[in-house]
């Protein structure tokens, strides 16, 4: 079911490494994938927490290849359920994903009220996703 878009805010927070395709090692999840949640997904909060440096690199390559900044590039583990709970703070959404590959993010983004997403369970759902049918 579609909402209005008043009540679609969301935060979408990704892993870095195994999980974006900047990350070491590279993850399935491209880039052109997250500038298409920011282009259809009108109220979305976009970024990283995880490798700070490849973050970084994954902002660069958001802003010159697909025109749009990610709204948040922030450090990972040991303080990744910190960030995360600071995220939803700040944006108050009306729902939070975290996207990785790892056990220790599914902990992390639970610990964060996040709705935890491995990248290929992230791919498999990203049409209802960005379009907030969840």
């Amino acid at each position: 079911m579609m909402r209005d878009s008043a009540e679609k805010k969301v935060v979408f927070a990704f892993d870095v490494d195994g999980t974006l395709e900047v990350g070491e090692p590279q993850g399935p999840v491209r880039l052109e994938l997250l500038a298409r949640i920011k282009r259809d997904c009108k109220e979305s909060y976009v970024g990283t927490v995880g490798n700070l440096e490849k973050g970084r690199e994954a902002m660069k390559l958001c802003k010159s290849l697909y025109n749009f900044r990610l709204d948040f590039v922030l450090p990972g583990h040991p303080f990744k359920p910190l960030w995360l709970k600071w995220l939803k703070l700040l944006y108050k959404p009306t729902k939070a994903f975290y996207v990785g590959d790892e056990e220790r993010d599914e902990r992390a983004a639970k610990k964060a009220g996040y709705t935890y997403l491995s990248p290929a369970d992230f791919l498999e759902n990203a049409e209802r996703l960005i379009l907030f049918e969840v």
